[in-house]
């Protein structure tokens, strides 16, 4: 993830930033909770997280590419609302939600394959096969629930741009 959020040459910029980083990010802030939930608005403050946290988050890091992706591919702002259940749009509103799938993180094996680049295995890498596991796994073990350390409201101390834990 710390490699898509910096940016990446154009070989792997859509499934970077479109595919894995704005999946990932909606996953990892707005988890769905026990029962199945398949739409962005299902959750109460969705459609304000993807707009003021997570959008902020993709575009940065779709500028920081090389070339900038939305310079040359401005379709790819439609195709990040498209995978976050919105449609095709650049300009979302909350009934919106629904009119595509919300899509999941790619697992490992998948990104390994379709983008090798973004991988670099660790010693947890053998037992998890999603990112989002590694994710929340990396939470738990650091003693922290829902992203946030154990007794810090303000939001996590070693994070990346915007709140999102280095993993």
């Amino acid at each position: 993830m710390k490699r898509a959020l910096a940016g990446v040459s154009s070989g792997g910029r859509n499934y970077a930033i479109t595919v894995l980083l704005t999946s990932f990010l909606s996953h990892a802030r707005l988890p769905p909770p026990g029962r199945a939930v398949t739409k962005i608005r299902d959750l109460p403050e969705g459609f304000s997280v993807v707009k003021e946290e997570i959008i902020p988050l993709i575009f940065e890091a779709a500028q920081r590419c090389r070339p900038p992706l939305f310079v040359d591919q401005p379709q790819e702002k439609a195709n990040v609302y498209y995978h976050l259940g919105f449609g095709m749009t650049t300009d979302p509103r909350p009934e919106d939600s629904g009119r595509s799938k919300w899509y999941r993180p790619p697992n490992c094996q998948k990104i390994s394959s379709s983008a090798p680049f973004l991988c670099t295995p660790d010693e947890w890498c053998r037992e998890i096969k999603n990112p989002l596991t590694y994710y929340y796994k990396r939470l738990r073990l650091e003693g922290r629930r829902d992203g946030v350390p154990k007794g810090d409201a303000g939001g996590e101390k070693e994070v990346l741009p915007g709140g999102v834990e280095q993993a």
